[in-house]
């Protein structure tokens, strides 16, 4: 992991005079960030989504489901588990982008984040989109539509 930190990096450095970025990272990965990358071991993501115009993620699912929920567009480098899977539908749904984590270059990787922020910050296509997944995550009705789901099916199965 400690290599793809290092790539991010090197994708996000001449691009200080375009964006400001958050990496969160485990102290110690990332010896000397730029200027206009703030590294954190952990930030309070929730809080930072509704001003962030884009997310690189490994593609968990509470990551990218809270991206979506705020309209967030992400570029997505799986490691395992359910990311490949969670990164091909944001994908195949126009709210990001699916990269190799590890084969990525930073200058492959730097192109396909400003791809994603377009001109002026998240590209319509991709933030339509992420707005519309998160949307369609919210019409679900969350863990309280969940529980209630598992309720009447219990109560069914009496």
């Amino acid at each position: 992991a400690k290599s793809f930190y290092q790539r991010m990096i090197e994708a996000l450095e001449p691009l200080g005079d375009r964006l400001q970025a958050v990496v969160v990272a485990p102290d110690g990965t990332i010896a000397d960030p730029p200027g206009h990358v703030l590294v954190r071991r952990r930030v309070p993501v929730l809080d930072l989504l509704p001003q962030m115009h884009a997310v690189v993620s490994h593609g968990g699912l509470n990551t990218v489901s809270e991206s979506l929920v705020h309209g967030v567009p992400l570029v997505i480098s799986p490691i395992k588990g359910d990311q490949a899977l969670n990164g091909t539908a944001v994908a195949a749904a126009g709210a990001g982008v699916r990269v190799s984590f590890d084969h990525i270059r930073p200058a492959q990787l730097r192109d396909t984040l400003l791809a994603l922020l377009g001109p002026d910050g998240a590209e319509p296509g991709y933030a339509a989109a992420a707005r519309a997944m998160g949307e369609s995550l919210t019409a679900g009705g969350g863990a309280e539509r969940a529980a209630e789901f598992l309720a009447q099916t219990a109560h069914d199965n009496d």
